[in-house]
This record gives C-alpha cells, sequence and structure tokens, in this order.
C-alpha cells in the first residue's frame, strides 16, 4: 500500500527574529483545480516570492521575510478563463489577516483579484517571537511528546498548555525554562483530540500563542457497541484512510455536514483507489457480531462502486485482509442504510474497511455517515426496513414473506451453526420462504438484492 493516514493533525507556524520575521501568503481556488495565475510577492521593491501559484487543488500557502518598516506589494498576474475563482490575503507574523485580494466569481470571465499595491502593508514584527516549528511525536493513548524551536529573541522562559480540542486559546500555560523545548504531556484519554498552544515569555511580556497543532491519541480496541455519526469531529479519531492513488483526493470528512465523502480526483482524469477504515474493535457474540452504516450516492447515473472488507485490526496492509462482505456494491441513490453479520469473525479484533475503485473518474462517489457496531440481531429489523425489503411475520410460524423493491436474487436460510437449511431464487420482488418444516429456534435469512447481500434474524415458532 502506498500510504495509511491515521487522523494526527499538525499545522506549523510562522518563524521569525527580532527587527525580521515571516509573513504569510495563502492562496485559493473556488473549483479546486488549481491555477494557471501566478503572483509575485516583493519587499522594499525586491521579489521574495516568484511566479507562485496553486499547482492542483483548492490552495496553497507560503512565508516570506519582512522587516519592520518595509513596504509589502503583491502582483497577480493572470491566465486563462476563470482568475475570477483565485483569491489570496497576507498575514503578518502573528496570523493577524493584513491584506485580501478576491476573484470575482466562479464563472467564465469573472474578474481576477487585484493587486496589493505600495502604502498597503508596512512591515511589524513583534518584540517577543512566537516559539516555530511546534510538532507533537510519540504519540500513543494517554501521552504525547510536545516540541518546538526556540526563536532566538529575548524569550526567558516557554509556556505551553494542551487543551480539548476545539477550546478557546488558554489564558496561561504550564511555565518552563527558555532551555526546554521538548515536554511530555501525560494523562490524555485514548482516541481524543487536543490543541497545543506554545508561547514565550520575555520578562514581563509574552508573545502570541502558537498557531494550534493538534493531535489525536492513539485508539484502544473497542470491547463495546459504539456509534459514530460524524456530528463532532471527535468521531473520526480512531479512523484511517489509504489513499491508492494515482490523484491526490481521498476520503475527506465534511466538519459542514458530519460525514465522510470521495470528492473528485484533483486531476479530474484518476479514477480512484481509496479505503476507509473503522476504528478496531472485538467482534462478540451478540454484542459486536453486526454493523450498519447509511450510504449516498451523489448521481444516479455515475457507476461508481466499492468493496465492504474486515481487516485485521493490527495490520491494514494487504496481508491484514480477513475477509470480503460485499464486492462490486452500487448503492441506492436516493441513500439507503445497510447492515451486515461479522459472526465470523468473533472472538477477532477487526477493522471495517470501504474500498471505492471508481469506474469512471471526474466523478464524486459517496458519502458514509452512521456508522454503528452493535449485535447484529439488534440490527435486523432496522436492516430490513432501510435496505429495501421488508420480512414478515417475525416469529413465524411457517411461511415468512418477503417484499422488495428490487429483484430478489437469492434467499439462503442457515441455522446457529452456519449449515445451509434452504435457498431459493425468486428472481421476483416478493416472495415467500416456507419453513414449515424446520425445527423452532433462530435462523438466518440471507437475501440478495442487486448483487448486494443482507441478512436478517428470524425466529420460528
Amino acid at each position: 500500500m502506498k500510504k495509511i493516514t491515521l487522523f494526527i493533525f499538525t499545522l506549523v507556524f510562522t518563524q521569525f527574529s527580532f527587527g525580521q520575521c515571516d509573513y504569510t501568503l495563502e492562496m485559493d481556488d473556488s473549483y479546486g483545480d488549481g491555477w494557471s495565475s501566478t503572483m509575485d510577492v516583493l519587499v522594499d521593491g525586491v521579489v521574495e516570492l516568484d511566479d507562485v501559484g496553486i499547482g492542483d487543488g483548492f490552495g496553497t500557502t507560503y512565508n516570506f521575510p519582512v522587516t519592520v518598516g518595509s513596504d509589502v506589494t503583491a502582483v497577480f498576474t493572470g491566465v486563462g478563463n476563470y482568475q475570477g475563482e483565485a483569491s489570496y490575503r497576507i498575514l503578518d507574523a502573528e496570523g493577524t489577516l493584513v491584506a485580501e485580494r478576491l476573484g470575482g466569481g466562479a464563472d467564465y470571465g469573472d474578474p481576477p483579484p487585484g493587486d496589493i499595491t505600495t502604502g498597503t502593508i508596512t512591515g511589524e514584527c513583534p518584540s517577543c517571537s512566537t516559539p516555530t516549528d511546534v510538532y507533537v511525536d510519540n504519540i500513543n493513548t494517554t501521552s504525547a511528546d510536545i516540541r518546538w524551536t526556540a526563536p532566538g529573541g529575548s524569550e526567558t522562559a516557554f509556556e505551553f498548555k494542551v487543551v480539548p480540542y476545539g477550546d478557546p486559546e488558554p489564558l496561561s500555560g504550564v511555565s518552563v525554562s527558555a532551555s526546554v523545548t521538548a515536554v511530555q504531556e501525560a494523562d490524555l484519554m485514548a482516541g481524543s483530540i487536543y490543541d497545543v498552544y506554545v508561547r514565550s515569555v520575555c520578562g514581563g511580556d509574552y508573545s502570541v500563542w502558537s498557531t494550534v497543532v493538534s493531535f489525536a491519541t492513539e485508539c484502544e480496541v473497542a470491547t463495546g457497541a459504539f456509534i459514530n455519526d460524524f456530528e463532532d469531529v471527535a468521531d473520526i479519531t480512531c479512523w484511517a484512510l489509504f489513499d491508492g492513488g494515482p490523484g491526490t483526493s481521498s476520503w475527506t470528512y465534511s466538519t459542514l455536514d458530519g460525514l465522510w465523502f470521495l470528492p473528485y480526483e484533483d486531476d479530474f482524469v484518476s479514477q480512484h483507489d481509496d479505503i476507509l477504515f473503522s476504528p478496531s474493535f472485538t467482534v462478540t457474540d451478540n454484542l459486536t457480531d453486526g454493523f450498519q452504516y447509511y450510504v449516498e450516492r451523489p448521481d444516479s447515473s455515475w457507476v461508481n462502486s466499492y468493496d465492504i472488507l474486515v481487516y485485521a485490526a493490527d495490520d491494514l496492509t494487504s496481508s491484514g485482509l480477513l475477509g470480503t462482505l460485499v464486492t462490486g456494491f452500487s448503492s441506492d441513490p436516493d441513500g439507503a442504510t445497510y447492515a451486515h453479520d461479522l459472526s465470523a469473525y468473533e472472538g477477532t479484533d477487526v477493522r471495517i474497511a470501504f474500498h471505492d475503485y471508481s469506474a469512471a473518474a471526474n466523478q464524486d462517489t459517496y458519502t458514509i455517515d452512521d456508522f454503528r457496531v452493535a449485535s447484529f440481531a439488534s440490527l435486523g429489523i432496522e436492516e430490513a426496513s432501510m435496505a429495501q425489503f421488508t420480512y414478515f411475520p417475525n416469529p413465524v410460524n411457517d411461511v415468512l414473506t418477503i417484499k422488495a423493491q428490487k429483484t430478489v436474487e437469492d434467499v439462503t436460510v442457515f441455522n446457529m451453526l452456519g449449515q445451509v437449511v434452504k435457498r431459493q431464487t425468486p428472481y421476483t420482488m416478493d416472495c415467500t420462504v416456507d419453513l414449515s418444516a424446520m425445527q423452532s429456534g433462530a435462523y438466518f435469512v440471507q437475501v440478495s438484492i442487486n448483487n448486494t447481500v443482507e441478512t436478517v434474524r428470524v425466529l420460528k415458532k
């Protein structure tokens, strides 16, 4: 595999020293396909950033040095027909917006963003400099090491603070000597996201806090039922993804919609080869032996498909693949919830994988939401109504009726030992299954519709 990404977030801020500091140029493209246009950024008439742009995607960032009192200008050189998609801004050494230029929009021929002319930005640098290169490593379930680089100014000490993700900027932190640039934070919670702040102390003065650095602690293997509805970013901390390329897009978490989605490949010509991995959990009989999820396809005409796989919790390479639940599945375009039986993996620590391999390029694929691990029996009735078929009665005396919105291709009945006791291929939307000759007890009825298999639990009186 090319790359497995766990959701550990890091952001690095600017570097500066007394009298000189780094400003930041941020460039955006509203459509996400990069710029043909370029930019120059000049300080006192000297080019510091020459013909920079966005090669691909939605945006990129550059740092450039300024001195106190210097004059900062910028020139946008427009190329192509959609220059109005472009915008840019300049931030000072403390991350404050000092100038912004917006394009006219995303339509053909909309005007480009303007230039920044002389006299607009005058360089200013703080007397107490913020630490740079803040990062987190040696992360485990309950602790992590926080490191930074001293700015080399007038600092006499440093303060750091680790807070829950999204908490307000702290008012104060833990003080350490100016010679200390690495500390360990213990007593963290597994599978949680934290924000890290570091600042310099210069006698009675303080620098601004470093730009927040976020990280996630490692996750323990879940032993009980759980739900990830993705309404909070904490729900993604134990998920992972594999980007198989050749494009650069992969599964992405939307904070706006609270779900996972797979966008266009950034080059608009490549097909996806991307896997989204659930958190690790132990499959336990009648406790965590099933899961369900909601999936929606953006366009009914798109032919994207995916597999649902089971991996060993501690091995997300090809050697860790334990089995396949569904192959080449294409969901209901209107959205539906599907449930799957994991009883074959009882006693095993697993992760569920959604492997998308788009059949065509230049398409959004699926959104994944409301992932739930529980006993498969508890998912059965909910699954039946949401998976486009109903079955009744349950419990059943003699005949089980199945009514579906699409053709039922195959019905297989298993006893509790996993043995096939009945099978039929009705190829109709409505069918009946005669269970009159079977002994009383619980059975699993496996229904195949539109190349996907769903299983429900039925009690025979």
